[in-house]
C-alpha cells in the first residue's frame, strides 16, 4: 500500500529520546554466554547497548521519551489529542503501555490511545496513521512514541540477545507547514515469515503441564529450543532464521525505498539523509550497497547502543537534530523492517 500525500497535511514538529544509564558491553555478555566482542561485531555491528534498571519499565521508558518530544515540540500534554504508542515487551497484557503515558502526560484530558503491534517497523505506521487522522480532521497533534525493555528477554541465546538494547522515541506529528511535511508511505505485510522471526507467549504456559498445542507457526522456534533444552511455559523465548530475515530485508526494503522514491518523482540523490531501521549493521551495510548510498548520508548508531525496535528510527533522528546534521527542511527517508514479515518506508520533509 503506497500513499501519496500531493498535498502534505502532517509533519514532525518534535521529537525525543531516553537511553537507560547501564552500558553492556560486549565483554559483559560474554560473561554471561557463549560469545566474544569479536563475534558479535563482525555478525551485527553492535559494540555497545543500554539496559533499563530495575526499577524502569517499558512504560517509563516511554514517559521519559514522549515528554521530551512534547518539550521539543513547545507544547504540553494537554495539546495532544492522541497517542499511538508500540512495544514488544508490554509491563503487562492490558490495557496498554500508552495508557500509562496518557496519564503522565495529558492528566484528566480523555485523550484516545491506540497501542500497536508491528514491531520494528512501528515507527513507519504510526506515521501514515497520524498523518490520516490529521488529515480527517479527527486530530491536529498525534503523538507517537515507541520503548522496549528487551535485553533482559533475550539474553538467553548468543544468536539473538546480543543485538537487542533498551529504549525509546517519541515524536509529535503536527499540521505541515513551510513545505515541510509527509510526502509518501510504503506499508507492506507478509505473514509468510510468521514462523521465521518469532517469539512465543504467555499464552502458552499450558506447555509445561501438557495440556496446551503448539500453534503450527511455531515449528521452527520449538525444534531450535528443544535442541537446547528449553521449553516455554513460564517465560518467552524469541527465534528467528538469521539468513532468511537478512535476506528478506535487504530484498524488500530496497525495493520499498525504490517504489517510495518513484512515486515521489525523486532520486537518490535527491534525500539528504537515510533513516534505516538499526536492526543489524550487516542489512544496512547491504542495503546501502544495492541502492548506492554514500555514508554520510546514511547515520548510524547501532554500534552504540544496538536494536532498540520501533524507537531506533527516532532515537538516531533525535540524536541527529541535536548535533546538527538533521535540519529543518532536509528531505529525509525512513525505512524499517520488523517480524511478520511487516516492514515499510516513509519520505518526509522534516
Amino acid at each position: 500500500m503506497i500513499q501519496r500525500n500531493d498535498s502534505m497535511a502532517s509533519m514532525i514538529v518534535g521529537v525525543g529520546s531516553y537511553l537507560p544509564e547501564q552500558v553492556v558491553t560486549n565483554d559483559d555478555l560474554a560473561d554471561m554466554m557463549d560469545t566474544s566482542d569479536e563475534w558479535i561485531r563482525t555478525r551485527t555491528g553492535v559494540g555497545l547497548r543500554r539496559r533499563a534498571a530495575p526499577h524502569e519499565t517499558t512504560a517509563s521508558l516511554a514517559v521519559e521519551a514522549a515528554s521530551r518530544a512534547v518539550i521539543d515540540a513547545g507544547l504540553s500534554g494537554g495539546d495532544i489529542d492522541l497517542i499511538v504508542m508500540g512495544t514488544m515487551f508490554p509491563d503487562f497484557t492490558y490495557p496498554g503501555p500508552g495508557m500509562v503515558v496518557q496519564r503522565a502526560l495529558c492528566g484528566d484530558k480523555p485523550v484516545p490511545v491506540i497501542d500497536i503491534r508491528v514491531q520494528c517497523a512501528g515507527f513507519i505506521y504510526a506515521l501514515s496513521m497520524a498523518d490520516l487522522f490529521i488529515r480527517s480532521g479527527q486530530a491536529r497533534r498525534v503523538l507517537c512514541v515507541f520503548a522496549e525493555k528487551e535485553f533482559d528477554h533475550f539474553k538467553v541465546d548468543r544468536q539473538i540477545g546480543v543485538i537487542f538494547g533498551d529504549g525509546a522515541g517519541a515524536a509529535v506529528i503536527g499540521p505541515a507547514q513551510d513545505g515541510r511535511g509527509l510526502v509518501v508511505t510504503d506499508l507492506k505485510g507478509d505473514g509468510a515469515g510468521v514462523p521465521d522471526l518469532i517469539m512465543t507467549s504467555d499464552n502458552l504456559v499450558g506447555l509445561r503441564e501438557g495440556d496446551a498445542i503448539w500453534p503450527a507457526e511455531l515449528s521452527k522456534a520449538r525444534q531450535y529450543w528443544q535442541e537446547r533444552g528449553f521449553i516455554p511455559g513460564h517465560t518467552k523465548y524469541p527465534f528467528w532464521i538469521g539468513q532468511e530475515v537478512f535476506r528478506n530485508a535487504v530484498k524488500r526494503l530496497a525495493k520499498s525505498v525504490r517504489d517510495v522514491l518513484e512515486t515521489a518523482g525523486c532520486r537518490t540523490e535527491d534525500v539528504d539523509l537515510f533513516f534505516l531501521h538499526q536492526a543489524n549493521a550487516r542489512i544496512n551495510g547491504k542495503i546501502k550497497e544495492m541502492l548506492h548510498l554514500p555514508d554520510e548520508k546514511v547515520p548510524e548508531n547501532i554500534e552504540r547502543i544496538g536494536n532498540t525496535g520501533a524507537a531506533s528510527i527516532i532515537i538516531l533522528m533525535d540524536e541527529t537534530r541535536r548535533d546538527g546534521r538533521l535540519k529543518p527542511g532536509d528531505l529525509c527517508l525512513l525505512s524499517a523492517f520488523g517480524a511478520g514479515y511487516l516492514w515499510g518506508s516513509a519520505l518526509l520533509r522534516f
